[in-house]
């Protein structure tokens, strides 16, 4: 439905291209791939570097070690042979300390560089101590702490020395020296080396391992470094694990721990420093690598660019090209398929979608279109956006004259300010409402009843009022008539009731006449009469009168009650008492026509508060009509009950019984049917009415039922409280 004609292109949708949006994301996605790339294979080539540096590192610790127990070995050996030597035996035999000195001067200047720090021997006898240890050293506390150590086997101990700023670190062993002959203990030879000067220890170290520098750790003490310009590398280490590269330097410091028997209280590492020259190799060939992929990718996505470009521009200018004619909504907008099967399934789709939009669009202006109601959409100005047919043809305007105008610019000015303000009750709400709105029309004036409602779009905001309005001209004028017609109902109904009443205050007055001079001709008051036929006559001129009186208070009676006329006067009543009364008066009736009476009331049956006169009239008329139509030889019960907080008197007989066709409008007066068996009688036909108006008019009910040919029951129950003072239309209870 064309509501709006205005160019949806106005303002163009922004965003990003769709070819820019496809370069983007192959040149994210061929540089996360790259990357990934790149990265595996630096992750590879890494780790087999680290693989091949934790090699380097175990291989170093176990040479480190060998370099180690090689040169305590030596040491060993060579205190072996001191211990061992026949002259060294003589001297400490003989306490000749020049000759021990001159022994162990030649052992400690025969050594190879850096093999014996410490060497001195201590008489088993005399305790005295001869000392060739080199003087770069203080070796008296080392002396002190060896001599006093009570091992038995002192072997390769270290000693650490000093003070705490500089302490001193020594590996010292020893043998004892025994006399051959004898097993005696002449002395003890003692011999180590000081680590914090042994160069040639980490010297050697060095050439077996292959390292650029090593140092010797005790903790995180480093106690020497070789060469000297590699300290500050090493103390950075501050006791390194294997396999640890150091960021800022092209070295790996490995960890090399050596196996000594003194545990691991003085465990002694060595630090090696690898150069990594391999990673820098590697580092530099991926940076190259990184260059290259760069220029690579930026070629590949100039290449992409201008191929997507080439390919994609004509698809996307196809598809853009059929939305805007959809969005003008020009009638012959179809699709023209391109190259890309993707935007052709776009397309195709979309096409489908108009067409079945289309095709809805035009059902519903159908629909609109041949409906009786009138109706319409503005925008929430008042401006008009939408008539349907009816609306055309009643008002003689158009949709495309009718468009951007409002009910100012067509209808009087008090005409058109109603309908505005109705507008705005329905756009202030948000909610449907419904109100009559008069029309001037043709042919006179036209009343319609109308359904004003908003329009609201996805985000909640009313776009549009839509009325629907359908003329109930001719329904108002049916009920005016209806109401003219029930005012006229209701003054023929009071006229009746009016008429009832004059007529029967206007027949009761000759009727006692008649009955009066019959009753004293019948009696004879003044003297015999002349023929017994005339006393005959005067029988029948009586009891004609009597049946004349009956009906006239029938009449009588429902003209009060119509016209609400009839007072009650209620009191405290025994409703045994009203019945058997009541009995007594149709007692000889019955008797004669040979039907049966039953009573049957409790003993402890309740007083009832109501009229008198009204109980007895109701039970009274329903034993006339039990006896009107219970043949010979039946029977009519009386009975009474409580029943919760109501009193019940039944009446039933087994007579002819009631019609089901009749029974629905038994109780309503002046309403003669011909087949009504209560009616056939004699009688007005208004004793069922009569009690249904007394029953009710003390908030009572009465119900019958009947079958034809087993009887009928009457059933009227009471209310046992103070209600119900008058009786009439206006206050009689349930009035059908």
């Amino acid at each position: 439905m064309r509501f709006d004609t205005q160019n949806s292109n106005k303002n163009p949708p922004s965003g990003i291209g769709f070819s820019f949006l496809i370069i983007t994301v192959f040149l994210i996605a061929l540089t996360l791939v790259s990357v990934l790339v790149m990265a595996t294979g630096y992750l590879v080539a890494r780790r087999a570097i680290d693989h091949d540096i934790a090699r380097f590192a175990k291989s170093s610790e176990a040479i480190s070690n060998l370099v180690l127990q090689s040169r305590l070995q030596d040491i060993q050996r060579l205190l072996d042979l001191t211990a061992l030597d026949e002259n060294m035996r003589t001297a400490i035999q003989s306490q000749d300390s020049e000759a021990i000195a001159d022994w162990l001067s030649a052992v400690y200047y025969a050594q190879e560089e850096g093999r014996f720090d410490i060497l001195f021997v201590q008489s088993a006898t005399s305790k005295r101590i001869v000392d060739v240890s080199t003087k770069a050293y203080d070796t008296q506390k080392i002396r002190q702490a060896a001599v006093s150590n009570d091992t038995l086997d002192l072997t390769n101990q270290i000693f650490i020395t000093g003070d705490a700023e500089q302490p001193l670190y020594s590996i010292v062993t020893r043998r004892d020296i025994i006399a051959p002959q004898t097993g005696k203990l002449l002395g003890t030879v003692y011999g180590g080396v000081v680590l914090n000067d042994n160069i040639s220890f980490i010297r050697d170290i060095l050439t077996s391992t292959g390292s650029s520098a090593a140092g010797l750790y005790h903790g995180s003490h480093l106690i020497v470094s070789f060469p000297s310009s590699s300290q500050e590398l090493l103390s950075k280490g501050n006791h390194p694990h294997a396999g640890v590269i150091d960021d800022n330097t092209d070295y790996a410091l490995l960890d090399a721990g050596l196996a000594l028997p003194d545990g691991e209280e003085h465990r002694l590492h060595i630090v090696n420093a690898r150069s990594l020259e391999a990673v820098a190799k590697l580092e530099h060939n991926y940076q190259m690598a990184l260059y290259f992929l760069a220029g690579f990718i930026l070629i590949i996505a100039g290449v992409a660019a201008w191929g997507l470009k080439r390919v994609s521009t004509k698809a996307i200018a196809t598809l853009s090209s059929y939305a805007s004619r959809v969005a003008r909504r020009e009638d012959a907008a179809t699709f023209s398929s391109s190259a890309i099967r993707e935007f052709n399934e776009i397309g195709a789709t979309l096409e489908h979608f108009v067409f079945a939009l289309q095709e809805s669009e035009q059902q519903q202006r159908d629909l609109l279109n041949h409906t009786t109601s009138v109706i319409y959409m503005k925008d929430p100005d008042g401006r008009y956006q939408f008539i349907n047919r009816t609306y055309e043809e009643l008002f003689h305007i158009s949709v495309d004259e009718i468009r951007g105008r409002t009910d100012y610019d067509l209808l009087p000015a008090e005409n058109a300010e109603v309908f505005h303000a109705n507008d705005l009750k329905a756009l202030e709400s948000g909610m449907p409402f419904e109100i009559e709105e008069t029309v001037l029309l043709d042919d006179g004036e036209h009343t319609y009843i109308s359904v004003k409602f908003p329009l609201k779009n996805a985000q909640g905001d009313v776009h549009t009022i839509c009325g629907i309005s359908t003329d109930i001209t001719a329904r108002k004028v049916a009920e005016q008539e209806l109401q003219l017609a029930l005012v006229d109902a209701e003054q023929a109904n009071r006229a009746k009731s009016e008429f009832l009443a004059t007529m029967s205050h206007e027949f009761r007055t000759p009727l006692n006449a008649i009955l009066g001079f019959s009753e004293m001709m019948k009696a004879q008051y003044f003297g015999p009469l002349g023929s017994d036929n005339y006393r005959e006559y005067m029988g029948h001129i009586h009891g004609s009168g009597e049946h004349m009186l009956a009906l006239v208070n029938d009449v009588l009676d429902i003209a009060a009650i119509e016209a609400g006329k009839r007072e009650l006067e209620k009191e405290e009543i025994a409703i045994d008492e009203v019945l058997t009364g009541c009995l007594k008066i149709i007692e000889k009736l019955a008797k004669d026509n040979g039907i049966e009476l039953v009573l049957e009331t409790p003993d402890s049956l309740s007083p009832l508060y109501a009229d008198k006169r009204s109980v007895t009239q109701i039970v009274q008329n329903l034993l006339s009509n039990a006896i009107k139509f219970t043949g010979r030889g039946g029977m009519i019960s009386v009975t009474a009950r409580q029943s919760g907080t109501r009193s019940v008197i039944q009446i039933k007989d087994t007579g002819i019984g009631i019609s089901s066709d009749i029974l629905p409008t038994i109780t309503e007066p002046f309403a003669q049917e011909i087949s009504d068996p209560y009616r056939a009688q004699e009688g007005t036909g208004l004793g069922l009415s009569i009690v249904k108006s007394l029953t009710e008019a003390h908030g009572g009910d009465l119900d019958i039922q009947s079958k034809i040919g087993e009887g009928t029951t009457v059933t009227v129950s009471f209310p046992n409280e103070k209600a119900y003072t008058a009786i009439g239309p206006s206050n009689r209870p349930n009035q059908s």
